[in-house]
C-alpha cells in the first residue's frame, strides 16, 4: 500500500502536458494545402505546398520574395497532382526556386524551372502533416479562454482575465459575433503577446457577407465566414505595422486564426493573421491576406503575402485527460501488483529451500 501511495503522488506532482504552437510542415510555407489550390489574378509571395492539383485561370506568381523574406532553399512551388493552367494568355510565374511535381503539366505560358518526381519523393507527406494540423487545431480549440469577448457597438472587445505565464492569449469567437461587428480590439495585453481566436459558428447561422459569392448559408453545417476584421492590440491596428519588404515588428505575425472542425471558411475582407483551418475548404473574395494560410482547399483570387506566425509563448499548458490519467493509473498498479508478486514469488522460493536443507 505504501509503494502504490508514493507512485500515486508522484503521478500527481508531474507537471501538466505542453502544446507546442509550432506548424509543423506547414511553417517553411507560405500556403500549405491538403488538396486543391484554384487560383486567378493573384499572386502568393512565398512557398506553396499543394497536396491535390493546383489549377489557374489567370496571371499568378509565386514565390517572388522568397529571398527577399529569407525563407531558405527548397522549391518554390511543390505539387503532388497536376498543375493546370487553362488561360493560355496570360503567365504563370515561379521564382526563387523549382516547380516541384509529381503528376502533369498542362497550358502554356508557364515561366518556371520544371521538375518532375515520383510522389514518394517529394519533400511532403500531406496525410501525415495534416494529421498533426489536424489534432493541434483540435487542441487549440480545447483550450480554455484566458479572458472575454464583448460587444461594444461595432467592435468587438477582447479583454484578459489572467496574465498567462506563456503569454499566450486565447479568445473565442462567434459567426453571431462577428456578423454585427467589424473592429475587433485586443486590449490589456503584452505588445508582445500571441494571440489564437478560436471562431466557430456552431448555431450554423448565415454569413452577412452580402458582396460576394462566397457566403455561409443559414442551417449549413460547419461554415464559417469573415467579413470585416480590423483588429488592433492595445489600440495600434495591426495593418500599421505592415511593410512590403520588411517582416520586422510586425503585429501580424502574433495572431492565429483557428477554425477547428470547419469544412469550410469564407474570407471577405483583407486580414492581417494566419489561418489555420486543416479540415476547411477556403474560399475567398480579390482581397489580400498578410500571414500564412493552411487549409484543406483553397479557391478564389485572394493575394497571400508572406508573414510567418510567430509566437512568442513556448508552449501552452493543457492539463492530461481524466482518460491518461486512468491509463497511466492502471499502470502504476500493474507495476505495483508485478512487484509485489515478484516478493511473494521470492518468499516462496525462500521457504522451499529452507524446507529442502
Amino acid at each position: 500500500m505504501r509503494m502504490m501511495m508514493l507512485l500515486v503522488g508522484l503521478l500527481l506532482s508531474l507537471p501538466v502536458f505542453s502544446l507546442q504552437i509550432d506548424l509543423g510542415d506547414a511553417a517553411k510555407y507560405n500556403a500549405f494545402f491538403k488538396n486543391d489550390f484554384n487560383v486567378h489574378r493573384a499572386d502568393t509571395q512565398g512557398r506553396v505546398a499543394v497536396g491535390g492539383n493546383m489549377n489557374v485561370n489567370g496571371q499568378y506568381s509565386v514565390g517572388d520574395l522568397i529571398n527577399q523574406f529569407d525563407m531558405g532553399d527548397g522549391p518554390a512551388l511543390v505539387v503532388a497532382g497536376d498543375v493546370n493552367k487553362t488561360d493560355n494568355s496570360a503567365f504563370l510565374t515561379v521564382l526563387n526556386g523549382d516547380l516541384l511535381y509529381a503528376g502533369n503539366v498542362t497550358g502554356t505560358n508557364i515561366s518556371a524551372n520544371l521538375v518532375n518526381t515520383e510522389k514518394e519523393n517529394l519533400p511532403i507527406n500531406f496525410d501525415d502533416a495534416f494529421a498533426y494540423l489536424d489534432k493541434l487545431s483540435d487542441d487549440l480549440m480545447a483550450l480554455t479562454a484566458t479572458g472575454s469577448t464583448t460587444k461594444a457597438g461595432w467592435y468587438l472587445d477582447f479583454t484578459p482575465s489572467v496574465t498567462p505565464d506563456d503569454n499566450i492569449y486565447v479568445f473565442e469567437v462567434t459567426q453571431e459575433q462577428m456578423n454585427t461587428t467589424g473592429g475587433w480590439r485586443i486590449n490589456g495585453v503584452s505588445d508582445d503577446a500571441t494571440v489564437v481566436f478560436n471562431i466557430t459558428n456552431s448555431n450554423n447561422i448565415a454569413g452577412e457577407n452580402t458582396w460576394s459569392n462566397n457566403t455561409c448559408l443559414a442551417g449549413q453545417l460547419g461554415c464559417v465566414e469573415i467579413s470585416q476584421t480590423n483588429i488592433s492590440i492595445n489600440g495600434e491596428l495591426l495593418s500599421s505595422r505592415v511593410n512590403e519588404f520588411n517582416l520586422d515588428n510586425r503585429l501580424s505575425s502574433q495572431v492565429l486564426f483557428n477554425f477547428s472542425g470547419a469544412s469550410e471558411v469564407n474570407l471577405a475582407s483583407d486580414l492581417y493573421a494566419t489561418i489555420l483551418a486543416p479540415s476547411a475548404d477556403i474560399k475567398t473574395n480579390d482581397s489580400v491576406i498578410w500571414g500564412q494560410v493552411i487549409g484543406k482547399s483553397w479557391q478564389g483570387g485572394m493575394q497571400i503575402n508572406y508573414d510567418p506566425f510567430q509566437p512568442v509563448g513556448k508552449t501552452v499548458s493543457v492539463p492530461l485527460p481524466p482518460t491518461i490519467w486512468l491509463f497511466i493509473l492502471g499502470l502504476a498498479a500493474v507495476l505495483y501488483n508485478h512487484k509485489r508478486n515478484s516478493i511473494h514469488t521470492t518468499e516462496s522460493a525462500t521457504n522451499i529451500a529452507a524446507v529442502v536443507a
